[in-house]
């Protein structure tokens, strides 16, 4: 049996573009200001892509140090990861200036006891960086090691649009022939022809496609028309097959993003003396599917002076000037101590998964309305406020951790029965009078925590329910 590694390397058209303009600030380069570089770096989402473990990028120049961060993946983008703020960054401060030099690298640490860190991907663009001139940088990111794959790795088409991908090999100088696994779900994409690629449509007489027996799962075989002549070319690269899809789908949601699968059929990839070629990776492809495809970065606004300064903090933007690319990488927004009064505008934080407001000053946190459409958030913590009013809450679907102690105005609490991915509930010091919502939360269970402390449930049947339930609850007040 093969044993192959399977790579869905997920990088739009293998395109990491920054986004240039001036800064202020000056860092590396002691007697010259910087530029800060903005990411738009999508590569995709899939499980795949957890096998490349370190993604690396490095700036040099003749005037200054290398410049290296770690990007980490979030949501399909690469980020930069700030260590002292403790939050993913899409911005990085380089040296203005001529011939900076850009590298991405992508590497994949291989099982326990295994060799090093292997590097999969690297890419590499000069640019020449100036206060005020706008650019944009397209780091193209090739194979470094024997790969199928399918390009363009990203695409957006129309529905019902035709569009190709290209079966490509990398890297493997003695092809005889490929029997490749391709997998896609036929709702969304269905298949119109596949022929030999460029430069094979007289060398390939035996490029066989087979629809299979399951729901979108193809198979295609390619083999040269001569035994001792191998596909790729004498870099080990060849164009195999070209497929053209057609986008399926039309129903009423559209940005639909699908995957394209690709693997070893089982007859895998041969040298021309017929022998199995076995270390080769596999890198898939996605299609985006959507009637509106627009890259922008709005400016934001946040009503709340409070809010504002928290966000400032975090994102390093300026007052009355903070844009989409400033939060996008904020995950943790913790801001105790501070008298936030207005939540208007904290959705527009795209991946925010933690906010703090707790412990108000003289003027207390009351409405929380503008929590709405926080499609992320799972801890959330607004203890010592001035709240009453919760309703808001039962829209957010993704809460693990809520924190709503001393707020004694609250009494009505029928908007967490449906919060079914709550596992700890802080209640003490409010004016709630039953447990039922949570009661009639079925995902309140085992493990779970609930406070209740110096409210007026003292024990009593809901209490015990609950525990039934394997939930721990603190009541009383000592």
């Amino acid at each position: 049996m093969k044993s192959f590694k399977t790579y869905r390397l997920l990088l739009t058209v293998v395109a990491a573009g920054f986004l240039l303009f001036a800064c202020s600030e000056k860092i590396v380069n002691e007697n010259g200001p910087t530029a800060k570089a903005v990411f738009r770096a999508y590569v995709g989402q899939s499980s795949g892509f957890e096998e490349i473990d370190l993604f690396i990028l490095t700036v040099t120049g003749p005037d200054f140090d290398p410049i290296t961060a770690n990007l980490v993946l979030v949501d399909g983008y690469l980020m930069y990861y700030s260590v002292g703020n403790d939050v993913l960054d899409s911005t990085l401060k380089i040296p203005v200036g001529r011939n900076r030099l850009f590298t991405i690298e992508a590497y994949d640490t291989p099982a326990t006891g295994g060799p090093g860190q292997r590097l999969i991907y690297r890419g590499q663009q000069r640019a020449d960086v100036y206060p005020g001139l706008p650019i944009a940088i397209s780091v193209v990111l090739e194979p470094m090691v024997p790969m199928i794959r399918l390009s363009p790795r990203m695409q957006t088409r129309l529905p019902l649009e035709s569009f190709p991908v290209a079966v490509e090999a990398y890297h493997l100088p003695d092809i005889g022939s490929a029997s490749i696994y391709l997998g896609f779900l036929s709702n969304y994409l269905a298949i119109d022809s596949v022929n030999p690629g460029a430069g094979l449509e007289n060398r390939v007489p035996d490029l066989f496609f087979d629809e299979g027996g399951g729901e979108g799962y193809h198979y295609i075989y390619a083999a040269s028309g001569n035994s001792n002549r191998s596909l790729t070319n004498a870099d080990g690269y060849a164009q195999l097959a070209v497929i053209y899809f057609t986008g399926a789908y039309t129903g009423p949601t559209m940005n639909i993003i699908t995957d394209i699968y690709l693997g070893a059929g089982e007859g895998g990839i041969d040298g021309t003396d017929g022998q199995d070629i076995e270390d080769v990776y596999w890198d898939g492809a996605q299609a985006r599917i959507a009637v509106d495809f627009i890259t922008h970065d709005p400016l934001l606004q946040f009503p709340d002076y409070d809010l504002e300064t928290a966000i400032m903090e975090y994102s390093g933007a300026e007052r009355g000037n903070i844009h989409l690319s400033d939060v996008f990488g904020i995950m943790n927004l913790t801001w105790n101590e501070h008298e936030i009064q207005d939540l208007t505008g904290l959705n527009q934080l795209p991946n925010l998964k933690l906010f703090s407001a707790s412990y108000c000053g003289e003027t207390c946190l009351s409405d929380i309305s503008g929590l709405a459409g926080c499609p992320k958030l799972e801890y959330l913590n607004l203890g010592w406020n001035d709240i009453s009013d919760i309703s808001v809450l039962a829209g957010l679907k993704t809460l693990r951790h809520l924190d709503l102690s001393m707020n004694d105005g609250i009494v009505n609490i029928s908007a967490l029965s449906g919060l079914t991915n709550l596992s700890y509930v802080d209640l003490s010091w409010t004016g709630i009078t039953t447990l039922q919502p949570l009661i009639d939360n079925p995902g309140i269970g085992a493990g779970d925590t609930l406070y209740i402390s110096c409210t007026a449930i003292e024990g009593g049947q809901q209490v015990e329910l609950l525990e039934s339930r394997g939930v721990w609850v603190a009541w009383g007040c000592k």
